[in-house]
């Protein structure tokens, strides 16, 4: 992991709250879009509530972009 840039994300709301925060690592595949792997285990902090998580997760960012998408795995 020390190989991959560490990162936090926060996720805001339209209104400019925000809805969530975690800890990551940015994946560079691309320019045109920001991918951020987050390890199972990473305490993930939503508004609703704070979780581990329990699955791997890479999360893709486009700039100027109103939607990501999270795909969660696991080591099956």
């Amino acid at each position: 992991m020390s190989m991959l840039l560490e990162t936090n994300i926060r996720k805001m709301l339209v209104s400019g709250d925000q809805w969530a925060s975690w800890h990551g690592y940015h994946v560079p595949v691309s320019n045109e879009y920001f991918v951020v792997w987050t390890p199972a285990g990473t305490e993930m902090h939503w508004k609703p509530g704070t979780w581990i998580a329990q699955k791997h997760q890479l999360t893709y960012f486009w700039p100027d972009a109103w939607f990501t998408i999270h795909a969660g795995y696991d080591k099956g």
